[in-house]
């Protein structure tokens, strides 16, 4: 097969296409064109990589021609020719500036924005996300996820990438970010990419807590009434707004909500257990869990096992991928010992999310150009 064709049908009401209509070949001597709305873009052979947002509004009733524009990423520039007319615009900010309100100035309706642009052959380029995003409301949310206090402690977790041959690799959040670059990746794939792993490690600070909480309670039934309790909540109450900030993410809001009223013990433990088994589902989708995975804490206790309201094995899974943390899969009997560690890990938390309520983050439900 020659070429690919990706388009969508929504029709505007003068006929043309609302959505980008993508046509390109197998072939690297061949153009690329891209049809959308009135616009036709036309990219010539190049090994610049560059992510471009094109659509047509079509709330704007401004009717005019076609307009047919060639586009060649050159090693030092960027060529425009419309009608044998050239225009040549820079790869800086200034450059990039200039390109997008060249493109849009042809009609009113059309949108186009660049978001990355990588290009190899630029000497002294720095390679990083940073340097080659270009969108003015993208490349500061880029930033303040990468200077988020949260970064340095998911930035050695592993995730999945698949290569241009569909191959899997295993890489660190930070090296995925750095293979983008030059694997294209889009800006939204990476920003999604890392906000699902902070969210990840919210739900497993948030099931520590739950854990401990639940063993603690179970040996002290007045738990509740202790200023240690009320600490408790705190914690619970900032996981739950990073969550929230993060990714929308509101699942567990309802279960702290709960456990803020102070019930007596057996309905905060009932509650405890419930939140530890939608934690442990989300972070391990792929087992089915039935009820006898959650043990009641009181009759699984012995001096030679260790297991406790989650399975170990369980346990270890889902916070295999924990880095930068003492290990708490060993949960210990006594309260003493208990209490220490949820010290240890408030005192985690605060370290980790010092300013993730103040950091502004996007998602894809909420992303807007």
């Amino acid at each position: 097969m020659d070429e690919v064709i990706i388009k969508n049908d929504s029709i505007s009401r003068l006929g043309y296409s609302n959505d980008a209509q993508l046509k390109m070949t197998q072939h690297s001597t061949r153009k690329v064109s891209v049809k959308c709305g009135i616009l036709k873009l036309v990219f010539e052979p190049t090994d610049i990589y560059a992510e471009i947002y094109v659509n047509y509004d079509d709330n704007v009733y401004y009717y005019s021609k076609s307009k047919k524009v060639n586009i060649n990423f050159r090693k030092n520039d960027i060529v425009v020719t419309k009608k044998k007319v050239e225009c040549n615009f820079s790869y800086d900010e200034d450059g990039i500036n200039g390109l997008e309100l060249y493109i849009r100035s042809l009609h009113k309706k059309i949108i186009f924005h660049v978001f990355k642009i990588y290009n190899s052959n630029l000497e002294g380029i720095s390679l990083s996300v940073k340097s080659t995003v270009y969108n003015k409301k993208l490349r500061p949310l880029i930033e303040n996820v990468l200077n988020s206090s949260l970064w340095n402690y998911v930035k050695d977790d592993l995730v999945e990438l698949k290569n241009s041959n569909e191959n899997v690799c295993i890489m660190t959040l930070e090296n995925f970010i750095n293979n983008s670059i030059m694997d294209k990746i889009t800006v939204e794939e990476i920003l999604h990419k890392i906000i699902t792993v902070m969210n990840n490690r919210t739900t497993r600070y948030v099931l520590l807590l739950a854990i401990y909480a639940y063993e603690v309670l179970t040996i002290d039934y007045y738990f509740i009434s202790n200023p240690f309790w009320d600490e408790l909540m705190k914690y619970f109450t900032t996981l739950n707004e990073a969550k929230i900030k993060l990714a929308m993410d509101i699942i567990i809001k309802n279960s702290i909500e709960q456990l803020k009223m102070k019930n007596n013990y057996r309905i905060e433990n009932f509650i405890l257990k419930d939140l530890i088994k939608v934690c442990t589902i989300i972070l391990y989708p792929s087992k089915q869990f039935y009820e006898h995975n959650f043990k009641e804490a009181r009759n699984s206790k012995s001096e030679n096992s260790n297991t406790h309201i989650l399975e170990e094995n369980v346990l270890n899974y889902v916070l295999e991928d924990f880095h930068n943390i003492p290990k708490f899969n060993v949960i210990p009997d006594t309260l003493d010992e208990l209490k220490e560690k949820l010290k240890k890990i408030f005192e985690l938390i605060d370290i980790e999310y010092t300013n993730i309520l103040e950091t502004d983050f996007v998602t894809l439900n909420n992303f807007i150009i």
